[in-house]
């Protein structure tokens, strides 16, 4: 556990020099190790699972980059598809995840935000109990901590212990998707950019993608869900992707957008039939049209713009 408290370095009192001052110390984030990162790994990926995409092999698997390469979300992350009241509406793909939230760490003092210290999350994509949604535990330290001098789950378990801080698990959740540093999104999420963001991991600092943070924990703790109806090229299978209009659009319509009251990123999937594509124009319509409901898969869909 490294030590909390502000003074790190004594003053050298037998030398009598002025110098000598207390000095911060805290792991410095543009420094640290960067944590290898890889979403398409098979312990990890399911739609885009680079040795096999359940998803349009023939066009998702030439745009899969290598492990712990950059990620370019528009390549072939991208789909086109229509909101509740038949709006254009565009979201990210970022394959299926669990409903049970892992856990993310904000630090407070006094109440607020400490300057310039990472978000602290406790694993990586791939790792047993990883989610891109966390629950939010917020972490109360003392007057004289140094920011960044957490920089695991690990450290923040051993400060509870040790009497130097205190945590309140909020009923807040956030969606952080991890990515390889240097993964690029042009779009937005709510008129915000999502990269850019950083946090630390075992020590490490892990990049990610930052969507809504004010999510309510389900009464069972689990992460909101909103739905969508999608419709298969071949009626049956994402093996050959969305069925797509002349502009390149799917008929696949969500129930809420980012701005509306209740909205998560976490879509609960149901199919609509092909047959009656031209008819499915919002979402009340792919309602009257789906075929096969609630078939098991949630993913993470952030609507972007």
């Amino acid at each position: 556990m490294k030590p909390i408290c502000l003074v790190t370095i004594l003053l050298a009192t037998a030398c009598g020099d002025d110098n000598d001052r207390p000095t911060e110390m805290g792991v410095d984030p543009d420094t640290a190790p960067v944590a290898n990162v890889d979403r398409f790994a098979d312990n990890f990926g399911h739609l885009f699972k680079r040795s096999a995409p359940a998803f349009d092999p023939v066009h998702v698997q030439p745009n899969v980059p290598a492990p712990n390469a950059p990620i370019d979300l528009d390549a072939a992350f991208t789909i086109k598809a229509l909101g509740p009241r038949g709006e254009r509406v565009t979201y990210y793909s970022l394959d299926i995840l669990p409903r049970v939230p892992s856990v993310g760490y904000i630090v407070r003092r006094n109440g607020q935000p400490v300057p310039g210290q990472l978000e602290i999350i406790d694993g990586l994509p791939g790792d047993p109990g990883y989610n891109d949604f966390v629950r939010i535990t917020e972490v109360a330290v003392a007057d004289d901590y140094v920011a960044n001098t957490l920089t695991s789950a690990d450290d923040v378990r051993a400060a509870v212990t040790a009497g130097e801080a205190t945590t309140t698990q909020t009923e807040r959740i956030a969606n952080w998707a991890v990515v390889p540093a240097g993964t690029t999104a042009q779009l937005k999420f709510r008129g915000k950019t999502i990269t850019g963001n950083r946090a630390w991991v075992r020590g490490q600092v892990a990049h990610f993608l930052r969507f809504e943070e004010d999510l309510a924990v389900g009464v069972d703790g689990s992460v909101p869900l909103a739905e969508i109806v999608v419709m298969f090229a071949n009626n049956m299978s994402p093996a050959e992707g969305f069925e797509l209009d002349g502009d390149g659009r799917t008929h696949n319509a969500i129930d809420k957008l980012a701005t509306d009251p209740g909205y998560s990123s976490l879509w609960n999937h149901s199919v609509g039939n092909t047959a009656n594509f031209e008819a499915v124009v919002d979402f009340p319509s792919a309602v009257d049209n789906i075929m096969a409901a609630n078939v098991g898969v949630d993913v993470n869909c952030p609507e972007v713009r």
